[in-house]
């Protein structure tokens, strides 16, 4: 299971089969994510934070992380890379699914 936390959301994805049994909504299986894998760098004290390398956990399309999400009010406007938060119903995660179908 990941949580991510963004703009005042909470999601859970379940990785696998395993779901917790208190959750009705739970999605389990393989997220589909551009590159979940990703490995530094993340930056230096000289160079900040790169923060393109979460990126990776972009839904690619087929996801069922797209249009899963939960609509949040005052939830600033953006996705995590800038883009408008929801185009139809929301994704889960910090980052939307873009709407040409490339993550």
């Amino acid at each position: 299971m990941r949580d991510t936390s963004f703009a005042g959301i909470v999601v859970e994805q379940y990785t696998g089969d395993a779901k917790d049994a208190t959750d009705p909504t739970a999605r389990t299986g393989d997220p589909l994510l551009v590159n979940p894998e990703v490995s530094g760098p993340y930056g230096t004290a000289d160079s900040g934070p790169r923060p393109g390398t979460a990126l990776g956990f972009a839904p690619r399309p087929g996801s069922p992380l797209i249009g899963n999400g939960t609509v949040v009010p005052d939830n600033g406007g953006r996705d995590y890379r800038g883009a408008p938060p929801y185009r139809g119903r929301p994704d889960v995660g910090a980052v939307e699914g873009a709407p040409d179908g490339r993550a």
